[in-house]
């Protein structure tokens, strides 16, 4: 049986594990539409406009 001192650090991993996970994600979703948002800024488009342009090409 595991004991709880093996447990607890490895519980803890995995919390910090997670979430430097969602502040990874959350850094790439910010870089992904401030991006667009400059692109879509020089087309002179409205956000639906862009957005839709891009599922149609992709």
């Amino acid at each position: 049986m595991l004991s709880y001192t093996f447990l607890a650090p490895v519980a803890m991993a995995f919390v910090v594990f997670g979430v430097l996970a969602s502040l990874l994600a959350i850094g790439v979703l910010v870089e992904f539409f401030v991006s667009n948002r400059r692109d879509r800024l020089a087309h002179h488009e409205s956000v639906r406009t862009h957005y839709r342009r891009m599922v149609l090409t992709h």
